[in-house]
């Protein structure tokens, strides 16, 4: 879970590309399992039904999030690059003489 305050992304956001993130590992989890398992026919077969049903999800999980995204306000889009600039580069920080 994340701080909206701190992110710019509420929980439901980060919720979001959590899951996607994981389902993206695990299908690359199970096609290690799948490779695993070419002597094996049946047990092949149930792995890549697992790795097509997580990249099923994945697709899911993807178009939702470019969703939640596009209709965040440019505001706030804007806004948080500003804070991390500011943040990188303060104004503190005399520049480098040699």
């Amino acid at each position: 879970m994340s701080d909206p305050q701190k992110t710019g992304a509420g929980d439901l956001t980060y919720d979001l590309v959590s899951v996607f993130y994981h389902l993206l590992q695990g299908a690359e989890t199970v096609e290690t399992y799948e490779n695993d398992a070419g002597a094996d026919p049946d047990l092949g077969g149930f792995f890549r039904r697992v790795r097509e049903q997580y990249k099923t999800l994945a697709e899911e999980a993807r178009e939702r999030l470019q969703e939640r995204l596009s209709s965040m306000p440019a505001a706030m889009a804007d806004r948080k690059v500003d804070e991390a600039s500011q943040e990188s580069f303060p104004a503190s920080d005399a520049p480098a003489t040699y």
